[in-house]
Protein backbone atom coordinates (compact mmCIF):
# COMPACT_ATOMS: atom_id res chain seq x y z
CA UNK A 1 0.00 0.00 0.00
CA UNK A 2 2.83 2.39 0.84
CA UNK A 3 4.11 2.25 -2.76
CA UNK A 4 0.91 4.00 -3.82
CA UNK A 5 1.43 6.88 -1.43
CA UNK A 6 1.20 10.38 -2.76
CA UNK A 7 2.18 13.84 -1.65
CA UNK A 8 4.27 14.10 1.48
CA UNK A 9 4.31 10.38 2.19
CA UNK A 10 5.43 9.60 -1.36
CA UNK A 11 8.22 12.12 -0.96
CA UNK A 12 9.44 10.32 2.15
CA UNK A 13 10.14 7.23 0.07
CA UNK A 14 12.73 9.25 -1.89
CA UNK A 15 14.31 11.05 1.08
CA UNK A 16 18.00 10.19 1.63
CA UNK A 17 17.78 9.00 5.26
CA UNK A 18 14.22 7.82 5.83
CA UNK A 19 13.60 6.67 2.25
CA UNK A 20 14.96 3.13 2.69
CA UNK A 21 12.88 2.67 5.83
CA UNK A 22 9.78 3.99 4.07
CA UNK A 23 10.27 1.55 1.20
CA UNK A 24 11.06 -1.43 3.43
CA UNK A 25 8.70 -0.85 6.35
CA UNK A 26 5.96 1.38 4.94
CA UNK A 27 4.32 4.64 5.96
CA UNK A 28 2.86 3.20 9.18
CA UNK A 29 6.38 2.54 10.50
CA UNK A 30 7.51 6.09 9.71
CA UNK A 31 4.42 7.70 11.21
CA UNK A 32 4.74 5.56 14.34
CA UNK A 33 8.28 6.76 14.90
CA UNK A 34 7.41 10.33 14.01
CA UNK A 35 4.65 10.11 16.64
CA UNK A 36 7.07 8.82 19.25
CA UNK A 37 9.84 11.30 18.45
CA UNK A 38 7.43 14.25 18.48
CA UNK A 39 6.12 13.00 21.83
CA UNK A 40 9.64 12.83 23.25
CA UNK A 41 10.36 16.35 21.97
CA UNK A 42 7.19 17.70 23.58
CA UNK A 43 8.03 15.96 26.86
CA UNK A 44 11.40 17.72 26.90
CA UNK A 45 9.70 21.02 26.08
CA UNK A 46 7.29 20.51 28.98
CA UNK A 47 10.15 20.68 31.47
CA UNK A 48 11.62 23.74 29.73
CA UNK A 49 8.20 25.41 29.85
CA UNK A 50 7.77 24.63 33.55
CA UNK A 51 11.25 26.01 34.23
CA UNK A 52 10.38 29.22 32.40
CA UNK A 53 7.08 29.61 34.24
CA UNK A 54 8.78 29.07 37.59
CA UNK A 55 10.31 32.51 37.00
CA UNK A 56 6.89 34.00 37.81
CA UNK A 57 7.81 33.63 41.49
CA UNK A 58 10.08 36.61 40.74
CA UNK A 59 8.04 38.76 38.30
CA UNK A 60 10.98 41.02 37.46
CA UNK A 61 13.14 38.04 36.53
CA UNK A 62 10.31 36.54 34.47
CA UNK A 63 9.86 39.84 32.64
CA UNK A 64 13.57 39.96 31.84
CA UNK A 65 13.45 36.40 30.51
CA UNK A 66 10.47 37.21 28.29
CA UNK A 67 12.26 40.26 26.92
CA UNK A 68 15.25 38.06 26.10
CA UNK A 69 12.87 35.74 24.27
CA UNK A 70 11.41 38.64 22.30
CA UNK A 71 13.62 38.27 19.23
CA UNK A 72 12.24 37.45 15.80
CA UNK A 73 14.10 34.15 15.87
CA UNK A 74 12.39 33.13 19.10
CA UNK A 75 9.01 34.06 17.63
CA UNK A 76 9.75 31.79 14.67
CA UNK A 77 10.74 28.96 17.03
CA UNK A 78 7.48 29.46 18.97
CA UNK A 79 5.57 29.07 15.72
CA UNK A 80 7.69 26.07 14.72
CA UNK A 81 6.85 24.34 18.00
CA UNK A 82 3.28 24.04 16.74
CA UNK A 83 4.52 21.55 14.12
CA UNK A 84 5.29 18.64 16.51
CA UNK A 85 2.31 19.60 18.70
CA UNK A 86 -0.18 19.47 15.85
CA UNK A 87 1.40 16.49 14.11
CA UNK A 88 1.29 14.48 17.35
CA UNK A 89 -2.30 15.55 18.02
CA UNK A 90 -3.64 14.97 14.51
CA UNK A 91 -1.84 11.69 13.96
CA UNK A 92 -3.11 10.53 17.35
CA UNK A 93 -6.61 11.53 16.29
CA UNK A 94 -6.16 9.54 13.09
CA UNK A 95 -5.21 6.46 15.12
CA UNK A 96 -8.26 6.86 17.36
CA UNK A 97 -10.58 7.11 14.35
CA UNK A 98 -8.93 3.99 12.92
CA UNK A 99 -9.03 2.01 16.18
CA UNK A 100 -12.40 2.90 17.64
CA UNK A 101 -14.56 3.80 14.68
CA UNK A 102 -13.32 1.31 12.11
CA UNK A 103 -12.58 3.92 9.45
CA UNK A 104 -10.14 2.09 7.17
CA UNK A 105 -9.67 4.62 4.35
CA UNK A 106 -6.06 5.42 5.18
CA UNK A 107 -5.58 7.67 2.14
CA UNK A 108 -8.41 9.94 3.32
CA UNK A 109 -7.13 9.94 6.91
CA UNK A 110 -3.62 10.88 5.80
CA UNK A 111 -4.92 13.63 3.53
CA UNK A 112 -7.09 15.18 6.25
CA UNK A 113 -4.24 15.00 8.73
CA UNK A 114 -1.78 16.87 6.47
CA UNK A 115 -4.33 19.48 5.35
CA UNK A 116 -5.41 20.23 8.93
CA UNK A 117 -1.77 20.52 9.95
CA UNK A 118 -1.04 23.03 7.19
CA UNK A 119 -4.27 24.93 7.91
CA UNK A 120 -3.51 25.24 11.62
CA UNK A 121 0.09 26.35 11.05
CA UNK A 122 -1.09 28.98 8.57
CA UNK A 123 -3.81 30.22 10.89
CA UNK A 124 -1.40 30.40 13.82
CA UNK A 125 1.16 32.34 11.78
CA UNK A 126 -1.50 34.84 10.67
CA UNK A 127 -2.87 35.35 14.17
CA UNK A 128 0.61 35.69 15.67
CA UNK A 129 1.38 38.45 13.19
CA UNK A 130 -1.94 40.16 13.94
CA UNK A 131 -1.38 39.70 17.70
CA UNK A 132 -4.94 40.57 18.68
CA UNK A 133 -7.46 38.35 20.44
CA UNK A 134 -11.00 39.72 20.25
CA UNK A 135 -12.96 36.83 21.75
CA UNK A 136 -13.52 37.36 25.50
CA UNK A 137 -11.36 34.97 27.51
CA UNK A 138 -14.20 33.59 29.62
CA UNK A 139 -16.35 32.67 26.61
CA UNK A 140 -13.34 31.29 24.74
CA UNK A 141 -12.24 28.95 27.51
CA UNK A 142 -15.76 27.82 28.33
CA UNK A 143 -16.23 26.75 24.72
CA UNK A 144 -12.83 25.08 24.53
CA UNK A 145 -13.26 23.26 27.84
CA UNK A 146 -16.75 22.08 26.91
CA UNK A 147 -15.55 20.75 23.55
CA UNK A 148 -12.52 18.99 25.04
CA UNK A 149 -14.47 17.32 27.86
CA UNK A 150 -17.31 16.32 25.54
CA UNK A 151 -14.95 14.53 23.15
CA UNK A 152 -12.97 12.90 25.97
CA UNK A 153 -16.10 11.60 27.72
CA UNK A 154 -17.61 10.51 24.41
CA UNK A 155 -14.49 8.54 23.54
CA UNK A 156 -14.50 6.89 26.97
CA UNK A 157 -18.12 5.82 26.58
CA UNK A 158 -17.43 4.53 23.07
CA UNK A 159 -14.31 2.53 24.00
CA UNK A 160 -15.16 1.29 27.50
CA UNK A 161 -17.48 -1.58 26.40
CA UNK A 162 -14.62 -3.12 24.39
CA UNK A 163 -12.87 -4.11 27.63
CA UNK A 164 -9.76 -1.94 27.34
CA UNK A 165 -7.82 -1.22 30.53
CA UNK A 166 -8.52 2.01 32.37
CA UNK A 167 -4.93 3.15 31.79
CA UNK A 168 -5.40 2.71 28.02
CA UNK A 169 -8.75 4.52 28.14
CA UNK A 170 -7.19 7.41 30.08
CA UNK A 171 -4.39 7.65 27.54
CA UNK A 172 -6.83 7.91 24.64
CA UNK A 173 -9.23 10.23 26.49
CA UNK A 174 -6.38 12.54 27.55
CA UNK A 175 -5.17 12.59 23.95
CA UNK A 176 -8.57 13.64 22.63
CA UNK A 177 -8.85 16.34 25.31
CA UNK A 178 -5.40 17.66 24.39
CA UNK A 179 -6.26 17.54 20.68
CA UNK A 180 -8.84 20.26 21.37
CA UNK A 181 -7.43 22.23 24.29
CA UNK A 182 -3.70 22.38 23.57
CA UNK A 183 -4.00 23.91 20.07
CA UNK A 184 -6.60 26.33 21.50
CA UNK A 185 -4.14 27.24 24.25
CA UNK A 186 -1.41 27.97 21.71
CA UNK A 187 -3.76 30.08 19.60
CA UNK A 188 -4.94 32.13 22.57
CA UNK A 189 -1.46 32.77 23.96
CA UNK A 190 0.17 33.64 20.66
CA UNK A 191 -2.60 35.92 19.46
CA UNK A 192 -2.40 37.88 22.69
CA UNK A 193 1.33 37.80 23.56
CA UNK A 194 1.01 39.98 26.66
CA UNK A 195 -1.16 37.30 28.24
CA UNK A 196 1.86 34.98 28.23
CA UNK A 197 4.80 37.37 28.44
CA UNK A 198 3.71 40.16 30.78
CA UNK A 199 4.26 38.89 34.33
CA UNK A 200 1.46 41.00 35.81
CA UNK A 201 -1.06 39.80 33.22
CA UNK A 202 -0.02 36.16 33.63
CA UNK A 203 -0.48 36.38 37.40
CA UNK A 204 -3.82 38.15 36.99
CA UNK A 205 -4.93 35.43 34.57
CA UNK A 206 -4.18 32.76 37.16
CA UNK A 207 -6.67 34.38 39.56
CA UNK A 208 -9.52 33.13 37.34
CA UNK A 209 -10.92 29.79 38.61
CA UNK A 210 -11.82 28.79 35.05
CA UNK A 211 -8.28 29.41 33.79
CA UNK A 212 -6.83 27.49 36.73
CA UNK A 213 -9.18 24.58 35.98
CA UNK A 214 -8.21 24.51 32.30
CA UNK A 215 -4.49 24.75 33.11
CA UNK A 216 -4.79 22.06 35.79
CA UNK A 217 -6.45 19.66 33.34
CA UNK A 218 -3.81 20.50 30.74
CA UNK A 219 -0.99 19.71 33.16
CA UNK A 220 -2.54 16.43 34.32
CA UNK A 221 -3.45 15.26 30.80
CA UNK A 222 -0.05 16.17 29.31
CA UNK A 223 1.87 14.47 32.11
CA UNK A 224 -0.25 11.31 32.10
CA UNK A 225 -0.23 11.11 28.30
CA UNK A 226 3.54 11.57 28.28
CA UNK A 227 4.11 8.98 30.99
CA UNK A 228 1.98 6.41 29.18
CA UNK A 229 3.80 7.11 25.92
CA UNK A 230 7.24 6.70 27.52
CA UNK A 231 6.11 3.49 29.19
CA UNK A 232 4.76 2.12 25.89
CA UNK A 233 8.05 2.89 24.16
CA UNK A 234 10.01 1.04 26.86
CA UNK A 235 7.68 -1.97 26.75
CA UNK A 236 7.95 -2.21 22.97
CA UNK A 237 11.75 -2.05 22.77
CA UNK A 238 13.05 -3.53 26.01
CA UNK A 239 12.85 -7.15 27.12
CA UNK A 240 11.10 -7.79 30.43
CA UNK A 241 13.47 -7.65 33.38
CA UNK A 242 14.85 -5.47 36.19
CA UNK A 243 16.25 -2.82 33.82
CA UNK A 244 12.92 -2.30 32.07
CA UNK A 245 11.04 -2.27 35.38
CA UNK A 246 13.41 0.37 36.74
CA UNK A 247 13.08 2.57 33.66
CA UNK A 248 9.29 2.21 33.66
CA UNK A 249 9.19 3.36 37.27
CA UNK A 250 11.54 6.24 36.44
CA UNK A 251 9.33 7.35 33.53
CA UNK A 252 6.20 7.44 35.68
CA UNK A 253 8.03 9.19 38.52
CA UNK A 254 9.51 11.77 36.13
CA UNK A 255 6.11 12.71 34.74
CA UNK A 256 4.57 12.67 38.23
CA UNK A 257 7.26 15.17 39.21
CA UNK A 258 6.38 17.34 36.21
CA UNK A 259 2.70 17.23 37.22
CA UNK A 260 3.58 18.17 40.80
CA UNK A 261 5.71 21.10 39.62
CA UNK A 262 2.96 22.33 37.31
CA UNK A 263 0.25 22.12 39.97
CA UNK A 264 2.50 23.80 42.51
CA UNK A 265 2.98 26.71 40.13
CA UNK A 266 -0.75 27.01 39.53
CA UNK A 267 -1.70 27.11 43.20
CA UNK A 268 1.28 28.98 44.66
CA UNK A 269 1.45 32.04 42.39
Amino acid sequence: MHKQASGILAGLEKAPVVGPYAQARGRAFLLTWAQRLSGLLLTLYLFFHLYTLSGLKDPAAYQATMEAYGSGLFGFLEWLLALPVMFHALNGGRLIIYELFGFRNLRALYAWMWWLLVLYLGLLAFLMLEASQQLPALAYWLLVLAAGLTLAIGLWLKAAPAGHSRLWLLQRASGVFLLVVLPAHLLFMHTNPAMAKDAAMVLARLHSPLVVLVDMLLVLCICYHGAYGLASLLRDYMAPGPARAALLSAAWLLMALAAALGLDLLFSL
